[in-house]
């Protein structure tokens, strides 16, 4: 048995890892560390819909790409070139035919996929039938074409089709896929259903949380459209969905339940909160060396609509209205999402509040690992998470955190993190103020979390993953 771990996601992203990216990559990170030969890696290639095997070496090259946040082209997966293959096979004009139609009929909607392969196939026999076919091979042949493809027939469609072999998927009977990327722009639910039909594998999928379900209007338009059907179909593909948070796994059950799809087996895994590069301080950009040799209060999160960016310009508004002015610095760090542009203007032509306030977007690992240590605590005021991985950082480096109260926050920060309503921006001024005027109480507080918050590794969030699989697969 293998166990398989898709790593589509991180390969077609173009950014600094954070959230659903950063989970994938510390996953992958720690089950390569682990050494287990058992443990390989995937990609789904959207241009073909087929699945394609990572080595190991290159998956290594990809995440050193998204720690340094590198925005290079990721490096292609490890398939050999036609001029590769038509060194070591004897190729026919009639597989690349095939390869060429099914790649033409996989740009068109998947509804007309089937009808389209099977009035190919019509035509093909009708050829092969008049030896209309043999009369075309010849001219081609003759005209100096080659063939370049080496292909296995697989079933698809209702129509029985040829791929290359670098198209064939690379999984087994008995072998456990596991997928935990951005699976509804990334992946064809449909193939991997399939998929089980015919390989028999074992599916796991993860939900963070079904937020552009119950609250759309934290989403972009677009968004909130593909998840019912994208949910419903986790439940009928999956043979366990992880969750990361009870809040998420209850969502997840009553939004199941009220649409009458199959609930999959699930299971809460707890996430890790510190990355492998956590001492690396290379490379750090001269922007973030002078941000952290002033006082300042972090937010790390990507600047949306959801996140709640502007709760806190509404309190450092209210102070300064009221008078203080020795205030830290305000320091989101995260790259411009939906949502804010009116907010973002607004604090850029806000004489009174923009000598305050610092973005910083594209930090590597390395970065970020330096203004959390540097800053004097961190907030997190979000309307709604399906975890909440700022705030177990934050207490991971002992920092630390005003956060909201919704949601699965609390779950995350238990009895040392202050929680406050996210809609009431006077509530964050004051807890704000109360702090920076009584350093003692910080230092207390981060005391408290040096002496009882153990960090989550992301080794063990790993080994818990491979538990639940082990658990499944013996029952």
């Amino acid at each position: 048995m293998s166990v398989w771990l898709d790593v589509t996601t991180m390969h077609l992203w173009r950014r600094p890892a954070l959230g659903i990216v950063r989970v994938e990559c510390e996953i992958a990170r720690s089950f390569l560390a682990s050494g287990r030969s058992d443990i390989r890696y995937c990609l789904f290639d959207t241009a073909t819909g087929c699945y394609t095997e990572v080595s190991n070496e290159t998956l290594r090259i990809e995440l050193a790409r998204l720690d340094r946040g590198d925005i290079d082209v990721a490096p292609a997966p490890e398939t050999q070139t036609p001029a590769d293959y038509a060194q070591v096979h004897r190729l026919t004009i009639k597989d690349w035919c095939k390869k060429a139609a099914y790649g033409i009929v996989g740009l068109f909607p998947r509804c007309y996929q089937g009808r389209m392969l099977l009035g190919l196939r019509s035509w093909y026999e009708y050829f092969r039938k008049t030896r209309a076919w043999d009369a075309f091979h010849f001219i081609i042949r003759n005209f100096g074409r080659k063939a370049l493809f080496y292909s296995h027939k697989i079933h698809a469609s209702g129509a029985d089709i040829f791929l290359p072999e670098r198209y064939y998927p690379p999984f087994a009977d008995g072998d456990v896929y596991i997928s935990l990327g951005i699976d509804w722009d990334h992946k064809d639910l449909k193939h991997i259903y399939d998929l089980k039909k015919k390989i028999k594998i074992t599916a796991v999928f993860c939900c963070y949380d079904i937020i552009p379900i119950i609250f759309p209007q934290y989403c972009v338009v677009g968004v909130p459209e593909k998840f019912p059907v994208y949910f419903a179909d986790v439940a009928w593909c999956s043979d366990v969905i992880l969750c990361i948070s009870k809040c998420s796994e209850k969502d997840l059950h009553c939004y199941l339940d009220r649409i009458g799809s199959p609930r999959p087996l699930t299971r809460v895994i707890r996430l890790g909160s510190v990355s492998g590069l956590v001492n690396d301080v290379s490379n750090v950009s001269l922007e973030v060396r002078r941000i952290c040799e002033q006082s300042f209060i972090l937010y790390v999160s990507t600047i949306e609509r959801r996140k709640n960016h502007g709760v806190l310009y509404e309190a450092y508004l209210a102070l300064v209205n009221s008078g203080c002015r020795d205030l830290p610095l305000l320091v989101f760090v995260g790259m411009q999402g939906w949502g804010v542009d009116e907010l973002m203007t607004q604090i850029a032509s806000d004489e009174r509040v923009s000598p305050y306030l610092r973005i910083l977007n594209h930090v590597s690992d390395a970065e970020l690992a330096i203004v959390y240590k540097s800053t004097l605590f961190t907030v997190y005021p979000s309307f709604y998470e399906g975890w909440g991985l700022p705030v177990a950082e934050s207490l991971a480096y002992g920092k630390f955190c005003l956060a909201s109260n919704a949601a699965s926050i609390p779950e995350v920060g238990g009895g040392l993190v202050d929680y406050l309503d996210p809609h009431v921006a006077e509530s964050w001024a004051a807890t704000i103020v109360r702090f920076l005027d009584n350093p003692e109480e910080l230092k207390l507080r981060e005391q408290r979390i040096e002496k009882e918050y153990t960090p989550t590794r992301w080794a063990e969030t790993a080994h818990n993953i491979m538990e639940i699989i082990e658990t499944v697969q013996n029952s």
